[in-house]
């Protein structure tokens, strides 16, 4: 990481999502696998060889559960707002019109307590695989994040990855959400990479 640099040797900033999903038990980090004080103790292990003993300091940390309902299976595993600069989250349930409900919930739940810390929120990882719903980017993805005032301060959401026609989070040209896709990309509420390129001098 100490390599990440600009031409002129500026360190360019890079967000690391350690231990994902930690409310899950898919991994050796996971719910079933390490306590509370476990899991807080990892992440404040991690946060010090990169940040105190390396010297790295253009890292952001960004936690990130999967699907969480309340405040307090959010903060059920935070290691603290000394070790954490950004709230992220992860979801797959985007798969039916309740879960446009659900998942708008839960960001306002999040966006609320990254705002009393002075955080930001994320969607961290988000998608149906293959993407089946024609509509999913404007009718689904969308109305989640516009749910409230709160979630709508969601600053950014990214799909999984793409790896072939058979296994894919975002459209290709031709897919049935492709059409779709470009209504997501021309709402006014969204932002992409073109629109930020004024930033960079």
């Amino acid at each position: 990481m100490d390599k990440i640099k600009t031409n002129d040797g500026t360190y360019i900033p890079v967000i690391l999502r350690p231990y994902h999903e930690h409310n899950h038990t898919w991994a050796w980090w996971g719910a079933n696998s390490c306590s509370i004080d476990e899991y807080n103790a990892l992440w404040r292990m991690t946060v010090e060889y990169l940040r105190d003993e390396s010297n790295l300091h253009h890292i952001l940390y960004a936690i990130s559960p999967q699907d969480i309902s309340s405040a307090d299976e959010y903060l059920s595993r935070y290691p603290g707002d000394e070790w954490v600069d950004i709230f992220g989250m992860d979801s797959y349930s985007l798969w039916n019109l309740a879960a446009i409900t659900n998942l708008g919930e839960a960001l306002s739940i999040v966006n609320e307590l990254a705002y009393e810390r002075g955080k930001v929120v994320a969607l961290t990882e988000v998608g149906i695989e293959n993407v089946p719903i024609a509509n999913w980017w404007t009718d689904y993805l969308l109305e989640a994040i516009k749910y409230n005032e709160f979630s709508r301060k969601t600053v950014w959401a990214l799909v999984w990855r793409n790896h072939n026609t058979e296994h894919h989070f975002a459209p290709y040209p031709g897919h049935a959400s492709a059409t779709n896709f470009i209504e997501f990309f021309n709402d006014p509420f969204t932002v992409f990479l073109g629109n930020l390129n004024q930033i960079y001098p």
